[in-house]
């Protein structure tokens, strides 16, 4: 997966390119992986690149001198703010530096255009390999700039000499021509009479010609490009009459048919009392650095792996795109999207196919677009879409619902078929905003919002998104600092027996009752916390907390209470699952046996494979697993034999409507009888009332839960 061309402002440090290895300084705040991170760079960088590790900039403070390194890499394990810090110590010794700062949450509000900020997930050898590229393409171009300006200084330098050789000495004509022949310009002497006295050999070469001196005149103005000929007679006549000019122009090389920028300088040649003795006019091709340029200006643009504009070219886009509309009274939409589950791609079948991925989603974007339009890679699997001069809002639906379509269809990649999905934000101008910035951060509340109302759909920018977005934002510090100080409350609810009512299991569920806003609803923070990653520390406190109060009920002399805990996607597919599984029974006492696993149907569903390990590891440590939610995922039943788990969750919608739909009665009654034919055991979930525990009962459903058997309470209020 490869980043937007990284821009490193400011005057590239002198280096050598070619076989000359290039000098890394790589600032490794956390322990990242030595190993691994030094053969990535070694591929992205090749053998020879000289790596400097440290800890801190004070652990270099001796060696690390201004220009001493080519590029420095910030490694922080964090969000990326111990990172920010080192490299202001850097600015302090070298402020021209290029810096790439690499963390788990790359901030997009770091305001320094010095600095490109990736995930860790992004640093690949692609990237490093482009990164290299675009250092010695700069350091070539720098490095040709000073030799043209050494050439012109050196140029400057001896024509002052040949026009004093030409007062002082007899044979000046032979003189020139032979300080001329071994000039590594290309130099042309032409008379008074406008005659050409000599053309060296390297200035028959820039221009393709013979070496004619009788023709040059002619053939020089042919050569000139059209538009400029006007301004050759105007440097002419100034030769003609003593002032020195020098200017660039284009030609058509008449061999090569290429386009050439000169750079061509004369010097009047004259005898002391004459007006008009001749000029020297020197030749130098400047068509390599234009072209050097011009591919430093088209990495610092667009992206190298797509080809398609980068973040700073697509803001200036968005800018122009937003003038043009202002003044043609039309208006403009800013799409954001996002690739769903692109982690999960890259992790399951590798960078490579992760890249090929992101170039014909980029092809298909193109595809789903005017040629006014403005497709770009912002960078990860994160693209934007302006789409300009709209009429309506009906156009810009139509594009949302083209890739929407263009993202579901599958991506056949070496012989793999690849699916994924696109999730969309969209902001207008100007009716949303009349700001760039303002538009960008709509569109991305948007994509978040679309995200969190389940993804592969587009969802556009709604005033109360701004402020629904500042609220969870205070939500998630408060949430945060309760995970710190662990100021949740675990409620249990009852699970019976529906043939004799006997009490076998609680259902641990957490509650947060805040100091400030009163008890809050777990479907405000659980999704909360899911969407941060919060999740894994606060499912972890769960399962501690859950285990340790059926072991402290056993030993107060209560019955044996198998205890449900509810496992998130996030926790499900964690690798630190099996050890808090196990620490959590160790530290607790709890026999493994009592201690049920509650999965969702959808969590087991997002990697197959990977779920079924998942679930025959927890049964060898001996807890129960169950499918909490069964019948609103998309499980099939041969898969369903492949879950070791021992027990089915009937979903509390069908539940409710059991009475007043037979359509969800006989989803239920298919449940409880696909759980006698497997041998699991059948819950019903959300029992409310003794009508429905009745007809559970008699459709032979042996186990349920709900407000009408008891309410989730305080641990103390269990047994009561």
């Amino acid at each position: 997966m490869d980043k937007s061309a990284l821009m490193m402002d400011g005057p590239a440090h002198e280096a050598s390119v070619g076989d000359t290895p290039q000098r890394v300084l790589i600032i490794e705040i956390d322990d990242c992986q030595h190993r691994w991170l030094d053969a990535l760079l070694r591929q992205g960088f090749g053998a020879k690149c000289m790596m400097h590790w440290i800890r801190t900039v004070d652990d270099d403070k001796a060696k690390f001198t201004a220009n001493a390194y080519d590029l420095a890499i910030v490694m922080d394990g964090g969000t990326g703010e111990r990172g920010l810090e080192s490299i202001r110590q850097v600015r302090t010794i070298d402020t021209k530096l290029p810096i790439i700062l690499v963390s788990h949450a790359p901030s997009r509000v770091i305001a320094d255009e010095t600095i490109d900020c990736i995930d860790f997930d992004e640093l690949t050898p692609p990237l490093l390999k482009a990164v290299s590229l675009y250092l010695r393409e700069r350091q070539r171009a720098d490095r040709e700039l000073e030799t043209n300006h050494d050439l012109s200084e050196g140029l400057a330098s001896t024509q002052r000499k040949l026009a004093a050789a030409r007062h002082d000495t007899p044979g000046v004509e032979r003189l020139i021509r032979r300080l001329a022949e071994n000039n590594p310009l290309g130099s042309w002497y032409q008379a008074a009479d406008g005659r050409t006295k000599f053309l060296n050999s390297k200035a028959a070469e820039i221009l393709e010609i013979p070496q004619d001196p009788d023709r040059m005149p002619y053939i020089f103005e042919a050569l000139v490009a059209p538009a400029e000929r006007n301004r050759l007679a105007d440097i002419q006549t100034a030769w003609r009459n003593g002032e020195s000019r020098q200017f660039e122009c284009r030609m058509i090389g008449p061999r090569s048919g290429r386009e050439k920028l000169l750079l061509v300088s004369g010097t009047p040649i004259s005898s002391p009392g004459e007006r008009d003795g001749g000029v020297l006019i020197s030749f130098l091709d400047n068509s390599e650095r234009e072209q050097s340029a011009a591919t430093i200006e088209r990495l610092s643009h667009h992206d190298t792996l797509t080809g398609l504009p980068n973040r700073d070219l697509f803001q200036d886009r968005l800018k122009q795109a937003m003038a043009f509309a202002e003044r043609g009274r039309k208006h403009n939409a800013l799409l954001v999207l996002d690739l769903d589950r692109f982690k999960d791609i890259n992790d399951t079948w590798g960078h490579r196919a992760g890249d090929q991925l992101l170039q014909m989603v980029a092809t298909r974007l193109m595809q789903c677009t005017r040629q006014m339009d403005t497709v770009a890679r912002l960078g990860g699997n994160e693209f934007a879409i302006v789409c300009t001069e709209l009429d309506h809002g009906d156009l810009v639906q139509h594009v949302a619902e083209r890739v929407i379509d263009a993202m579901a269809r599958p991506f056949e990649i070496d012989g793999k078929t690849i699916n994924t999905s696109s999730t969309i934000g969209i902001a207008l101008f100007p009716f949303d905003t009349d700001d760039a910035d303002q538009l960008i951060k709509f569109a991305d509340l948007a994509l978040s919002q679309a995200k969190l109302a389940g993804r592969n759909h587009y969802q556009f920018f709604d005033v109360g998104m701004d402020e629904a977005v500042r609220r969870r934002k205070g939500l998630e510090v408060d949430l945060r600092r309760a995970i710190e100080t662990e100021a949740f409350t675990l409620f249990y609810q009852p699970q019976l027996r529906l043939g004799d009512g006997v009490v076998y299991g609680a259902e641990a569920l957490v509650r947060w009752n805040h100091p400030e806003r009163g008890m809050v609803s777990p479907a405000d923070f659980i999704p909360l916390a899911e969407s941060t990653g919060l999740i894994r520390e606060l499912g972890h406190w769960v399962l501690r907390t859950a285990c340790k109060q059926a072991s402290a009920w056993a030993k107060a002399g209560h019955p044996d209470i198998r205890m449900a805990v509810n496992l998130s996607a996030v926790e499900f597919m964690s690798d630190n699952l099996l050890g808090n599984v196990r620490a959590a029974l160790e530290e607790s006492g709890l026999p493994p046996q009592q201690l049920e696993l509650e999965i969702t149907e959808s969590a087991v569903m997002e990697d197959m494979e990977k779920a079924i390990a998942t679930m025959r590891e927890l049964r060898k440590i001996g807890a129960r697993l169950a499918i909490d939610d069964f019948g609103t995922g998309f499980s099939s039943l041969s898969y369903l034999k492949r879950f070791p788990v021992q027990a089915l969750k009937i979903d509390r919608s069908f539940v409710q409507e059991i009475l007043l739909s037979s359509e969800d009665a006989a989803i239920a009654s298919a449940v409880i009888s696909l759980g006698k034919s497997l041998n699991l055991e059948v819950i019903a979930e959300g029992v409310e009332e003794a009508e429905q525990a009745d007809h559970l009962r008699q459709a032979g459903c042996p186990f349920a839960q709900g407000y009408f058997f008891g309410r989730p309470v305080p641990a103390d209020e269990f047994f009561a």
